[in-house]
């Protein structure tokens, strides 16, 4: 038994489009089979039934309305499906002939708004590795807004690569080496977030010639003026172009908004130290709120969202930017009104960014032309209230701020005001716009009249008083008369349809009638059709100017926005200069004090230098501030470096090529490494890579290990820090030991943390004061943590005999009582010998870290047991 036709149809496209679930239009459904059908059905929550097609056993079926697809689609992708859209295709009879792929949905192409977060952008990235000298590089692509972003180059197995996903958080990735040769983004794509999607991609579409080509048409044979010199980012654009031509089969012309990461203009900010200082999300829940994000993130448009988070992932070092944005902060900050009065129109203008790709898509509907509207509309007020700003940043966008009034006149003479979603049933565009327009109207509505009046006339013609006429989509106009009144019907009525209470009949007046009006009606659409793509070609054709009207609202309402933090949080402007001075009084960290409301916030005063305070140690307590006090240091400058007024009451900041962060740290099990492995790899990645112009951050090294162990090497690291790199620092530690450090290192002062003990009871008070402390306040800690009284009495008693030089040995064996005769000594040299054979056969090069560690404890059991 053969397929149907429709489901032939459909094997053939689903066996083009194997990795994709495949939306199939069947009249006013999408419908799925087979395999999609039960994955669709389990996924979406929606009845799984079953069609006869033609084969042995009936397929698998469930589908969705086209009206509400977007929602079932956006649901498929959060989980990380991808979709394809299969059309009915119509020739130029109008008839339908065909179906074909009009759209590919993916996690990192989805352009639709609704179906995105709008104050972060949606990243797809291109992979590409040079199999001849392992150089990688990778290309972030936003296809919603028309952004570009090319990293600088790594070695293939440079873990800190994943600084960039975590800047990006690309949601697919398409690459041409498999996910498995890139380790350090395994975590990344298989972090439990079903969202993201690794591609192996076709290893044609990474051919160097293929690639240049595909360069070469979207961005012209001069590609090389945006930024495309090298093989390596020319094969890697060139093939995620290949790909998302495949996939969307649109005009892609939009992504050449190409901007080149450079770390000769930009802050450096690892991996480790975004997540440590928490930029834009927190590293518990991986929240806004709680983040540096959250708190200077008040801005009103979703393009000024986007924008103030590229703020945060790029900071500055070009001192003469820095100020430009600086003094735009301050314009708003001095012009309360104006900045509240522009904040309020900015709450008018919708993501005209993300709507202009939707042009692009050729997915704009009238709803969506009217957003663009009301938001051009007050773009002249916009321009009218940035006169009066006097910064050269200000200035420069009210100088070329178009208002785009063409375009608002356009849209809003032509779209209704409250026009439907879709324009398959017509009433979009406004009857005046049109002279053919308006008179097709026009008699529609003259001619709809007459039917009361043909009705009444009937009426009295027949004497049939509960004669009327209706209408409907099959049988079109008729006069309906109850069986009662039957032998009263006149010989021009034709029977059309009978019914249990009555019949309908037609005429030959009200058939010519229903003739007319629908020709007309299908005439009023077909017209509005064309209008509409009219003017969605002028929208496109100007779509450039809508990025550029959207990139100068982005910016404005990012400035607006640091300006209304700076207001409501008592910031202030910090000085900009091109020595390595941090200097700061009465910081405050711009999350902790916001976070808690219900105790004041203690402010600490830092100055580091190149000199004499190049690196403060900083002793104290757990529990006490140290890391919160460290933490706001790095977060002023970096707010310093966006050009962000900071939580102080005065700061002098030189400018930091870098932020370096250690803090804290887990077992990394899957790479098999524990808590101490990861934090010397952090250490050791810091070192490598700070410069003298760097900030560091350690909390607490050498925790991980033994006492003296630990000690060791945090007293090493600070004297490489000292001698060797020379950079600013800040060093919180328990041991405080190290503090005879500043007796020996003429650039490194003490600090600590003031505690204050009152009938045996700690207070910590928050404050940094010169010196260091000999004491680590452990118990008194453990106390407030809630540990069991007998413990901490215990532990008093253990450190008062530690403290007199009573060293505590564990009860001694039966063995250890007995004098050691020959047997004994015999038995311990064989055992010795034993040991270090199976240490000199030990080859510690083939373990990984954690096999290492196994064995270590195998061994050091074996050496315990037997009391060797």
């Amino acid at each position: 038994m053969s397929l149907s036709p429709a489901m032939q149809n459909y094997k053939d496209m689903k066996a083009k489009n194997k990795d994709y679930l495949l939306f199939y239009r069947l009249g006013d459904f999408y419908e799925m089979f087979f395999d999609d059908a039960i994955i669709a059905s389990r996924e979406l929550d929606i009845t799984l039934t079953k069609k006869d097609c033609g084969d042995k056993q009936k397929a698998p079926m469930c589908g969705v309305p086209y009206h509400s697809v977007d929602t079932y689609i956006s649901r498929l992708v959060q989980k990380g499906y991808k979709v394809s859209i299969c059309e009915q295709v119509k020739n130029d009879k109008n008839e339908v002939v065909d179906r074909k792929i009009v759209r590919t949905i993916t996690p990192g192409t989805v352009t639709d708004p609704q179906m995105l977060d709008e104050k972060t952008n949606n990243y797809i990235v291109g992979i590409f590795v040079d199999s001849s000298t392992d150089e990688m590089i990778f290309i972030f692509a936003d296809i919603s807004t028309g952004e570009v972003i090319v990293s600088e180059k790594y070695q293939k197995n440079d873990s800190n690569a994943v600084g960039e996903f975590s800047k990006y958080s690309p949601r697919e990735a398409y690459s041409n080496v498999p996910l498995k040769s890139l380790p350090f983004l395994k975590n990344y794509f298989n972090d439990g977030s079903n969202s993201r999607i690794f591609t192996e991609g076709d290893p044609d579409d990474f051919n160097i010639e293929k690639a240049r080509t595909e360069v070469s048409k979207h961005l012209g044979n001069k590609y090389e003026n945006y930024g495309f010199s090298d093989d390596i980012s020319i094969n890697c654009f060139g093939a995620l172009l290949s790909y998302l031509n495949r996939t969307q089969l649109c005009d892609l012309s939009h992504l050449k908004n190409i901007q080149f990461e450079n770390k000769i203009d930009f802050m450096d900010l690892d991996y480790f130290t975004w997540r440590n200082l928490e930029v834009t999300e927190t590293m518990r829940n991986k929240a806004k709120r709680g983040s540096l994000l959250g708190v200077i993130d008040k801005t009103v448009t979703a393009m000024g969202a986007r924008k103030i988070r590229k703020f945060l992932e790029r900071p500055l070092i070009n001192i003469p930017e820095i100020l430009r944005r600086q003094n735009a902060v301050s314009d708003f900050y001095n012009k309360t009104i104006e900045r509240r009065e522009l904040r309020d129109l900015f709450s008018s203008v919708r993501d005209i960014e993300r709507l202009s790709s939707k042009l692009v898509y050729d997915t704009i509907n009238p709803r969506d032309m009217r957003a663009l509207a009301s938001s051009f509309e007050v773009f002249p007020k916009i321009k009218n209230l940035l006169s009066g700003f006097d910064s050269d940043y200000i200035s420069d966008i009210y100088g070329n701020f178009d208002t785009l009034d063409d375009l608002y006149l356009l849209i809003d003479s032509a779209i209704e005001e409250d026009p439907p979603v879709t324009t398959r049933e017509g009433k979009v565009i406004k009857p005046k716009y049109n002279d053919k327009l308006l008179e097709l109207v026009s008699f529609l509505k003259g001619n709809q009249k007459i039917i009361p009046d043909i009705e009444a006339r009937e009426k009295a013609k027949t004497g049939i008083k509960t004669l009327k006429i209706g209408y409907n989509k099959v049988y079109g106009y008729y006069i309906e008369v109850s069986k009662l009144f039957a032998n009263q019907v006149p010989d021009y009525y034709i029977r059309k349809q009978t019914l249990v209470n009555g019949e309908r009949f037609i005429t030959a007046e009200l058939k010519d009638l229903e003739t007319k009006l629908l020709t007309a009606s299908e005439t009023v659409i077909t017209l509005e059709n064309e209008i509409y793509s009219e003017i969605k070609t002028k929208l496109f054709d100007s779509i450039s100017r809508i990025r550029n009207a959207a990139e100068n609202i982005a910016l404005l309402d990012t400035f607006a926005s640091l300006a209304e933090v700076a207001q409501k949080n008592s910031y202030t402007c910090p000085e900009i200069i091109p020595s390595g001075v941090v200097d700061i009084e009465n910081g405050r960290h711009p999350v902790v004090e916001e976070m808690v409301k219900d105790e004041v916030f203690i402010p600490n005063n830092t100055f580091l230098n190149t000199s004499t305070d190049m690196i403060a140690l900083i002793t104290g307590p757990n529990m006490s501030g140290k890391s919160t006090y460290m933490r706001q240091v790095a977060l002023i400058v970096l707010l310093a470096q966006i050009g962000s007024f900071v939580p102080s009451s005065h700061a002098k900041i030189g400018i930091v090529d870098k932020i370096f962060t250690r803090v804290g740290a887990s077992d990394d099990l899957t790479s098999g490494q524990s808590t101490f492995m990861v934090e010397m790899n952090e250490v050791s990645y810091i070192l490598k890579n700070a410069t003298s112009d760097s900030l560091l951050i350690f909390d607490e090294i050498g925790r991980g290990t033994s006492t003296y162990d630990g000690m060791s090497i945090a007293q090493a690291v600070i004297e490489y820090v000292a001698k060797k790199i020379k950079a600013k620092s800040l060093f919180a530690t328990h041991y405080h030991e190290l503090i005879s450090l500043e007796n020996e290192l003429t650039c490194l002062k003490n600090f600590n943390i003031v505690a204050k003990r009152k009938n045996n009871e700690i207070t910590f008070l928050r404050k940094i004061v010169p010196g260091g402390t000999d004491d680590s306040f452990g118990i008194d800690v453990a106390k407030l943590a809630g540990l069991p009284s007998s413990v901490i009495s215990r532990a008093e008693d253990i450190l008062k005999d530690l403290d007199s030089g009573k060293v505590y040995l564990s009860e001694p064996s039966p063995r250890q009582e007995q004098k050691e005769d020959d047997s004994q000594v015999s038995f311990s040299q064989n055992f010795n010998e034993k040991i270090i054979d199976e240490l000199l056969n030990l080859d510690v090069t083939v373990l990984t870290p954690i096999e290492a560690m196994n064995e270590l404890f195998r061994l050091s059991n074996e050496v315990k047991k037997n009391n060797v």
